[in-house]
């Protein structure tokens, strides 16, 4: 399974483990656990989780395919 690029850099983003289970998030727009990125901009920036890649890219498409039809 591929993840969906990123709506806002239209980069595929990399699964990568967290040390709980597996994050899928655009390192190019911003670092998930960066201190200081903005708040606002961190909470409406998608991100998607499991405990597995292929549940975490599940998780990240879907947020992705809701967010083009808002």
């Amino acid at each position: 399974m591929t993840a969906l690029p990123c709506p806002k850099c239209k980069r595929p983003p990399t699964p990568d483990y967290d040390g709980y289970g597996v994050l899928v998030a655009c390192d190019n727009c911003y670092d998930a656990d960066c201190v200081g990125d903005p708040a606002e901009y961190v909470s409406r920036s998608p991100a998607g989780s499991g405990l597995t890649v292929t549940e975490a890219i599940e998780d990240w498409n879907e947020q992705i395919e809701m967010e083009a039809t808002t």
